[in-house]
């Protein structure tokens, strides 16, 4: 016995002859859409959301009292778990590993501050502090270059040697071709 065959349906491009109740239809599908928000138990005036309003889903704060939103997150695979403790004083949100269920909780200041401001109050100042940048931003860092902390081999930037000896400095060799070693290392294991 097969299984049924059922007719394929025509999509229409449009559905609309009249351009603007078109464009009403089609923002249904493309409207920001944002979770309920969650109050602070003790600080009612304090609760975070989430939204697309970004193009993924990201937590933000919103701050009744003066009635100020702020976003909290910027990840590339969105942030879907944000709560405030009671008291309202910061936000726990959950950095999950692109997506899936392995992360941990992180908490920052329900006032909080991007990182651009945190790195200009410390700016100048002799306090041991400094932003966690990407790889592309660390190579491109004053400090890091100032120090050498990436060198350019045969066309590739990648971390110089360390630690660095004043009798014995390190040396970063080239970077080998995708798959260069392969036929010895199957041999090493067998393969």
């Amino acid at each position: 016995m097969s299984a049924p065959t059922h007719p394929v349906a025509a999509v229409p491009d449009r559905l609309f002859a009249d351009d603007a109740r078109e464009e009403r239809w089609r923002a249904r599908f493309t409207a920001t859409r944002m979770s309920r928000p969650t109050w602070a138990r003790d600080a009612p005036d304090r609760n975070v959301y989430t939204s697309n309003a970004t193009g993924t889903i990201e937590v933000y704060a919103w701050d009744r009292a003066t009635d100020t939103h702020r976003q909290v997150t910027d990840r590339r695979a969105g942030t879907h778990l944000a709560t405030l403790p009671p008291d309202g004083e910061s936000i726990w949100w959950f950095a999950d590993t692109e997506g899936d269920e392995f992360g941990h909780w992180v908490t920052e200041a329900f006032a909080g501050r991007t990182r651009a401001q945190w790195w200009a109050v410390f700016e100048g100042t002799d306090a041991c502090v400094a932003p966690v940048w990407s790889l592309l931003e660390a190579t491109t860092d004053r400090h890091n270059r100032e120090r050498g902390v990436f060198v350019e081999v045969d066309g590739r930037v990648q971390p110089a040697a360390a630690p660095r000896f004043s009798v014995t400095p390190g040396a970063v060799g080239r970077v080998p071709a995708v798959g260069e070693h392969s036929t010895e290392i199957r041999a090493e294991l067998g393969l």
